[in-house]
This record gives structure tokens, sequence and C-alpha cells, in this order.
């Protein structure tokens, strides 16, 4: 996923704690990109080159440790300025 991408959509993410590992998260997200990890605590990992945001999986678990990524301060930087620099290119490239 490009980095435009991933600062515009917003992301399933897990909140940090309270997993059961009842995997309905990954059963019911379309591209599968959800793998839910048993280990030392239970955790749904996120393949976000897969990911269609489609927040079933936020829908779907029980225990609503899913929410949305929020764009941090940093985001919003790095996004204004590629749409600066996509302003100036297509100002500049028609004049070289």
């Amino acid at each position: 996923m490009s980095k435009i991408k991933k600062l515009v959509i917003r992301l399933p993410k897990y909140k940090g704690s309270g997993c059961t590992a009842c995997l309905k998260c990954q059963e019911v997200c379309p591209s599968k990109a959800i793998v839910v990890k048993q280990e030392d605590q239970a955790r749904p990992i996120f393949d976000y080159n897969k990911c269609s945001s489609s927040f079933e999986c936020m829908v779907e678990c029980p225990e609503n440790v899913i929410h949305n990524r929020k764009l941090k301060h940093r985001d919003l930087f790095i996004l204004l300025a590629l749409t600066f620099s996509f302003l100036i290119a297509a100002i500049v490239i028609p004049f070289v």
C-alpha cells in the first residue's frame, strides 16, 4: 500500500489488550488481512497491504478491541508536504 493511501484511508488498529482470540475478526475480513496471534497474549495482526478498510473486523469484535487508526500530526504534515510537492510539480513540469 502506498504511503499516500495509508494516510488518506483510515485503518483498523488493535487497542493493545483485551483480545480473547475468538477469531471473529479473522473470519469476517473480506481481504484476509488479519491473523490472530495466540502466543503470550492473543492479538490481531493486520496486513495493511491487503486491508480494504471495510472495518467488518471492528464491527464483529465482541470485545471492542479494534478501532480506527487516527491520523497523527506527523501524518498530516507528510500529507500536506506531498500535496505541496505535487502542486509544485504540476506548475513547474509544463515549463521544463
